[in-house]
């Protein structure tokens, strides 16, 4: 019995070891030699000691199944640290200044592709896919749409690959948003020329998933009125819309939403018909939001009674409510802002005291 139990242990041992993305200690230009050898590509992690997205695209991500075994087929694996050995030299000859950043190279040292951070598994071996394939290079993806393709693979890979560019922070801020309204006029456009049993489909789950950020457009009015249509993906559309409006309603309490009873009470119902209200969770921050309505000494005596009864999240937005209602009034109101987050201090995480501070400063000492 105990040689079974071993036995078997080792047969678990070896698959999850099979399991695992093959990352080889080989310097770069080894690598290259077994990448020519072996007809791959080289897959590059650049990372660092102290990067926090590193560690968990070690523990989430390449552990899984899917994508070691996508890698170990296509791919000669290496990671690189990028303060430590060549990877200084590396990084400073390719330009690279954010951590994780994944680097694709061709056995002759050519850049492939690249991009950075983390991202879930599945995400993660359809983004790296892109960039190999080549119908689906920067090049071909823009031939393709402006021959008048409009695929939902196409347009969920190249609104990716614009999205990663056009977030780079090399690049300059008026580009950076020229590039986001070129993807929200793609997606929307996009969306508008599907029909209701298209836009029920799995392959546009990218559209509601990544490109959907207000609970007034049109993609998250077709969710609600259309809620348990999805089949096998009602739960995931359930939980897009709970985060939109949990974001929708975190607006209105930090005053970047300009309040209208009418439009507010919607909201609110429309809360309660996706079952977000039952154990009255957001009662505070209704109460919250109405207060701010009728002036910000209102909403100051409701944010000393109510903050406490406020989840983590919509306690930064409250604080953010205080700062945005307090800007331009005079020196006594915004003292009186600044006494009741500081009420609040001994009780806030390490993190939310950071967030906290920032505000007091933005109150208290305007530019």
């Amino acid at each position: 019995m105990r040689k079974i139990i071993v036995f078997t242990l080792f047969l678990i041992c070896c698959q999850l070891l099979s399991a695992q993305t093959n990352f080889r200690t080989l310097s770069y230009q080894e690598a290259l030699n077994a990448a020519k050898a072996e007809n791959k590509l080289v897959f590059i992690d650049f990372y660092t000691d102290w990067c926090g997205p590193c560690k968990l695209m070690v523990r989430e991500v390449f552990p899984q199944k899917q994508v070691g075994d996508y890698f170990n087929a296509h791919f000669v694996c290496i990671k690189i640290n990028g303060e430590k050995g060549e990877g200084i030299d590396m990084v400073k000859k390719i330009g690279l200044n954010v951590y994780p950043t994944f680097l694709i190279v061709n056995p002759d040292g050519n850049e492939v592709g690249r991009f950075e951070g983390y991202r879930p598994a599945d995400q993660f071996v359809e983004d790296i896919n892109h960039l190999i394939d080549p119908k689906m290079s920067p090049e071909q993806m823009k031939a393709r749409y402006d021959d008048g393709e409009r695929s939902a693979s196409l347009l969920k890979g190249y609104a990716a690959y614009l999205t990663e560019k056009y977030s780079s922070r090399r690049m300059p801020e008026a580009q950076r948003a020229e590039g986001r309204a070129l993807i929200a006029k793609m997606i929307t456009d996009y969306f508008g020329g599907l029909t209701d049993e298209q836009r029920l489909y799995p392959e546009n789950l990218f559209v509601y998933r990544t490109y959907t950020h207000s609970v007034s457009e049109p993609a998250t009015r077709f969710m609600y009125a259309h809620r348990g249509q999805f089949g096998e993906n009602n739960a995931e559309i359930d939980s897009v819309l709970n985060l939109l409006y949990r974001r929708e309603l975190s607006r209105y309490v930090n005053g970047n939403n300009t309040y209208d009873a009418a439009t507010f009470a919607s909201l609110k119902d429309e809360m309660t018909t996706l079952g977000m209200t039952a154990d009255g969770n957001y009662d505070s921050a209704f109460e919250l939001v109405e207060a701010g309505s009728k002036g910000v000494d209102e909403y100051l005596a409701a944010f000393d009674r109510l903050y406490n009864q406020l989840n983590s999240s919509l306690r930064v937005s409250a604080m953010g409510g205080i700062e945005n209602r307090s800007k331009g009034l005079d020196e006594a109101t915004r003292k009186r802002a600044g006494r009741s987050i500081r009420l609040q201090l001994p009780d806030m995480t390490t993190t939310m005291m950071y967030s906290a501070f920032t505000i007091l400063k933005n109150i208290e000492q305007p530019k």
